[in-house]
């Protein structure tokens, strides 16, 4: 197998897994965060002896936690396909790759909102407004690390080690 193939399909499997969390129920989704933001605040308070209620901050924090899930969900899919187009050997892509991984990803967003609003839940536009943070946030993230890469290797074959 080549890299490029397994790239590719850790994309589709992370695709998979948005896919399987937007086939949840509203209420099943829901109960997920609760749950999450209750265990964290039970942790916190055997840790710091505090006595925060769980179900306030709960209430206060669900909606804040469901919408930062959308960002990171998209940053991760994100870098998996800007990562999975730079080890393409065609020059359009590699050329073009952070506004292939852009449309790429955002598609994906607006097909996986059509799916929930045909299923069970509520597709809104402003997810995929949200989704598209968390794609520019893993685009800015790869272009970050590749040039900080480029800069150690150039520094590298100099001699040079800071």
């Amino acid at each position: 197998m080549t890299k490029s193939f397994i790239y590719w399909l850790l994309v589709i499997l992370w695709m998979f897994v948005i896919f399987m969390f937007s086939n949840q129920d509203s209420q099943t989704s829901n109960e997920s965060s609760t749950q999450v933001i209750e265990y964290t605040v039970e942790e916190i308070n055997d840790v710091t002896n505090a006595e925060i209620d769980k179900t306030s901050v709960s209430d206060a924090l669900n909606v804040p936690v469901r919408k930062i899930s959308h960002v990171l969900e998209y940053l991760l899919l994100s870098l998996l396909v800007v990562n999975a187009l730079a080890s393409t050997n065609i020059s359009f892509v590699t050329n073009n790759i952070y506004l292939l991984s852009f449309v790429i990803c955002y598609v994906y967003s607006c097909t996986d909102e059509l799916h929930q609003s045909l299923s069970n839940r509520d597709g809104r536009f402003i997810d995929t407004l949200i989704d598209s943070i968390g794609i520019v946030i893993g685009l800015v993230v790869y272009n970050f690390y590749k040039q900080n890469s480029l800069k150690a290797n150039k520094t590298k074959r100099r001699g040079k080690y800071i």
